[in-house]
C-alpha cells in the first residue's frame, strides 16, 4: 500500500516538472514580448488577428472580415467560433494565447498519461526522471510553447491528436473506444482540416473489428 502511494506521488511528480518547465519558459516568453513591445501583446503571425475580426464579426451575425462582405478568411471552421465570446471583449487579444496555454498544458497532460502508461520500471525515482526528461524533450521537440505564440488553432489540434492517441492506446487494451475519442475524431478537422489525416485512419482502425463483427452475424448465404 505503501509502495503504491510512492510510486502515485512519483508519477504525478513528473507530471508537475512537466508542466512548471512549460509555465516558466511561457511567462519568461510574455514578459519578453510586453517589454519588446511596450506592453502590447504581439503574435508571431497576422492571422490571429483575422480570426478575431471574423469572431467579432460573428457576434453581430456576420461570416467576414469585413462587415457588410461575407467571406471565408480562416484556416479553421472551429477556432472563430472559440473566439467569439472573447473578440469584443478589452482583452479579446488574448484569447488566443489563454486558449492556447490551456490546450498546451492539457497536451502536456496526455503525453504525461502515454509516457507513465507506457514505461515501465521498478524504481520510482528512475520513472520520474525518464517521464520528466521526456516531457521536457516532448515540449521542446515538438514546439509547443512556440505554437503557443502564433496565436493559432495549431495548439488545440495538436491536443485533439494526443486525446486521440491516448484514446487508441485504452481502446486496443480494453477493446471498446471511449465516447470521448468519437468526439476528438470528429471535433478534430473542425478544428485543422489537416487533422483529417489523423481521423479518418482512426476510423478505418476502429471500423475493421465492427465490420467482422456485423459479419459474423450475418447468417450464411
Amino acid at each position: 500500500m505503501e509502495s503504491d502511494k510512492y510510486q502515485q506521488h512519483s508519477n504525478i511528480k513528473a507530471l508537475l516538472i512537466g508542466i512548471g518547465f512549460l509555465l516558466v519558459i511561457i511567462l519568461a516568453e510574455v514578459i519578453a514580448l510586453l517589454r519588446l513591445n511596450n506592453g502590447h501583446l504581439v503574435y508571431t503571425l497576422d492571422d490571429p488577428y483575422i480570426h478575431l475580426a471574423l469572431a467579432e464579426n460573428i457576434i453581430h451575425g456576420h461570416y467576414g472580415v469585413n462587415a457588410g462582405e461575407f467571406s471565408a478568411p480562416s484556416s479553421t471552421i472551429l477556432w472563430p467560433f472559440l473566439l467569439a465570446p472573447f473578440a469584443s471583449s478589452p482583452c479579446g487579444e488574448y484569447a488566443p494565447l489563454f486558449i492556447n496555454i490551456i490546450a498546451a498544458l492539457a497536451t502536456l497532460f496526455f503525453a504525461w498519461k502515454i509516457l507513465n502508461h507506457s514505461i515501465t520500471t521498478n524504481n520510482p525515482s528512475t520513472k520520474t526522471i525518464i517521464v520528466s526528461s521526456l516531457l521536457i524533450v516532448f515540449t521542446l521537440g515538438t514546439n509547443l510553447i512556440g505554437l503557443i505564440f502564433t496565436g493559432m488553432e495549431h495548439s488545440l489540434h495538436v491536443l485533439i491528436v494526443a486525446v486521440i492517441v491516448w484514446g487508441l492506446i485504452l481502446e486496443a487494451e480494453g477493446g471498446k473506444a471511449a465516447p470521448w475519442l468519437v468526439i476528438a475524431i470528429v471535433v478534430g478537422p473542425l478544428v485543422r482540416y489537416e487533422n483529417l489525416a489523423v481521423s479518418l485512419p482512426t476510423l478505418l482502425y476502429l471500423a475493421v473489428p465492427l465490420c467482422a463483427n456485423i459479419s459474423e452475424t450475418l447468417p450464411p448465404q
